[in-house]
């Protein structure tokens, strides 16, 4: 083997051992999110999500006007939380003011760190204000009129 072969077999190594690297870095969110029986979702616009929100049609209280939209959900669509940026009043789109009813079953770096009493009813999403935005997530159960 020559010097050039020598070097040519280690850079082949190298580059190999770096895209295997990279490979392997990006599907840690898929694989993270089969094991987790959770599949995440992030928009950077609300067409964006229209076009690809799981199981149907974006909720329609979400804000037509709404950019950099987050989705949680458990893979079999019993939990999901959703946040996303938007100066659009709620209250005008149908959303009613009622005390909390449950607490969201997922979490994610991008909810809420405390979740006040009172939050916006939004078909079968609690929704409450964020610095710019809102963060919603589906009910689950029954709410009692």
């Amino acid at each position: 083997m020559t010097r050039t072969t020598t070097s040519r077999t280690a850079s082949l190594a190298a580059l190999s051992a770096a895209a295997l690297l990279v490979g392997s870095l990006t599907g840690c969110t898929a694989i993270e999110d089969v094991l987790s029986k959770q599949e995440r979702a992030d928009y950077q616009t609300y067409d964006e999500a229209q076009r690809g929100w799981p199981d149907g049609p974006i909720p329609g209280w979400i804000p037509a006007e709404s950019t950099d939209l987050h989705l949680l959900r458990t893979t079999d669509g019993s939990n999901e939380i959703v946040a996303f940026e938007s100066a659009a009043d709620l209250m005008t789109d149908g959303c009613e003011p009622r005390p909390r009813h449950n607490m969201p079953g997922l979490t994610a770096d991008w909810g809420l760190e405390a979740y006040p009493d009172t939050v916006l009813l939004c078909a079968d999403w609690e929704v409450a204000a964020t610095d710019g935005g809102w963060f919603g997530w589906r009910i689950t159960g029954t709410i009692d009129e």
